[in-house]
């Protein structure tokens, strides 16, 4: 079965036109700068314009809610991570998870969750570990799916970026418009394909299958301002400058094989719940239900690191989202990490709203780790596919033996008597490989 995801698909409300909104920002959380925010302020700060002075009142009011709540929320005790305002503030929550999830989770089942055994390794693993902070880079800059579904997409090409980096040394962009345009989703895994949502596994077994993947000054990134997928304009003029050839997905619900595989192979793709990270700003985040609840997974990201908060002691993964810099902590988000002792929800329509292809038959999952982050982790191996120089070292082969035979023609034409007519192949093939 499929391992990932249909996906947050940021879309605009139909009555409503977004203008170059400040993706690369975040209104501070704090009360006192939070209590003198305004509308107007909104959206001078984000962009926003609107279809009509209706459309404008309505979603004041909605802001006006939503500022509300956030403050209410950081105004709690006892919160271990904070809210703020950002370019989601003047949706409603169901418009939210309509438009950027756009999945129905089933009734909750009754089951009890069960936790996988925790299998122990003899390697011992640092207390904390971060890519973003690796001598030689491995993460390229957070981006934005903006108004498409393609976080899987995203998952995908960074990890391909990621290992390819701490294999090679050499950081590269790749083309995710490639994969949000290129793979075919026949069978409709994670999503419809494209913009529709797919699997990271999907992107790395069509990169295996084309023989590699371009850069994104090649292909660039487009369909998350048009909103659409996109044919695959793909050509042979663009280089393919990374290819896998293989991938692993861990077992599921595996803390451990989780930790391992972070240390010793590099970041990884990672399957969550993410409707309640609408407002997250900072902090460790504890959000995403109690032990047993049901939940939609429906997001695929990056998992990068995990550490321990200073000033809280609570342990947290590394996250990196696709929702743009200004988005989170700079793009990126702490979870709360349990050792050995994961919250566990359901996710009770896994072909229909999780990671599953349509045609496959609807079960419950039961998924640890906050948000089910630990039950559908993967990462891609990748190579370099035959370049140029390959080319010319498989060419000047082929040049050195077409010698080779001349010669011995020449030879064996002097026993004979006769002048050898291959001078003339030998030059042409010269030409061309030159």
């Amino acid at each position: 079965m499929w391992n990932l995801i249909c996906c947050f698909f940021f879309v605009a409300m139909a009555t409503t036109a977004v203008a170059t909104a400040v993706s690369a920002m975040t209104v501070t959380s704090d009360e006192d700068y939070l209590a003198q925010y305004t509308f107007e302020k909104y959206i001078a700060d984000f962009g926003k314009r609107y279809a009509d002075p209706e459309e404008h009142r309505k979603r004041a009011a909605i802001f006006k809610e939503n500022l509300a709540k956030v403050r209410a929320f950081n105004g709690a005790l006892g919160r271990s991570y904070r809210l703020g305002i950002n370019k989601f503030s003047d949706m409603t929550k169901e418009e939210f998870n309509a438009k950027f999830n756009g999945r129905v989770a089933a009734p909750q089942s009754t089951q009890s969750p069960q936790r996988a055994p925790y299998k122990r390794t003899k390697a011992t693993f640092p207390e904390a570990l971060n890519w973003q902070e690796a001598k030689n880079p491995v993460l390229t800059p957070v981006k934005d799916q903006g108004s498409c579904g393609s976080c899987w997409a995203h998952a995908a090409t960074e990890s391909v970026e990621s290992m390819y980096a701490i294999s090679s040394g050499k950081l590269l962009t790749l083309s995710t418009q490639q994969i949000t345009s290129c793979v075919n989703n026949t069978r409709k895994c994670g999503g419809s394909g494209g913009c529709g949502g797919g699997t990271a596994q999907l992107a790395w077994e069509y990169i295996m299958n084309t023989g590699g993947i371009t850069l994104d000054a090649e292909y660039p990134y487009v369909s998350g301002e048009t909103s659409v997928t996109g044919r695959c304009v793909l050509n042979r003029s663009m280089p393919r400058v990374v290819n896998v050839y293989g991938y692993a997905s861990l077992p599921h619900n595996d803390y451990e094989a989780v930790i391992e595989a972070l240390v010793q192979k590099g970041p990884l793709a990672v399957s969550v719940a993410a409707s309640d990270w609408m407002f997250y700003t900072g902090g460790v985040f504890d959000g995403c239900g109690k032990d047993g609840e049901n939940i939609t997974i429906s997001h695929a990201v990056q998992l990068v690191g995990y550490g321990t908060d200073n000033k809280t002691n609570q342990d947290y993964w590394v996250v990196r989202n696709s929702w743009g810099e200004g988005w989170g902590e700079n793009g990126f988000i702490r979870l709360l990490r349990k050792k050995h002792n994961e919250l566990c929800v359901f996710n009770n329509a896994w072909n229909t709203a999780g990671g599953g292809c349509a045609d496959d038959p609807n079960i419950t999952i039961v998924a640890c780790g906050m948000c089910g982050i630990l039950y559908d982790v993967a990462y891609p191996v990748v190579t370099k596919p035959p370049g140029r120089g390959r080319f010319l070292w498989a060419a000047g082969t082929a040049f050195g033996g077409l010698c080779v035979v001349m010669i011995l023609l020449v030879i064996l034409s002097r026993y004979r008597g006769t002048t050898p007519k291959v001078y003339e192949v030998f030059r042409e093939e010269s030409e061309t490989l030159n």
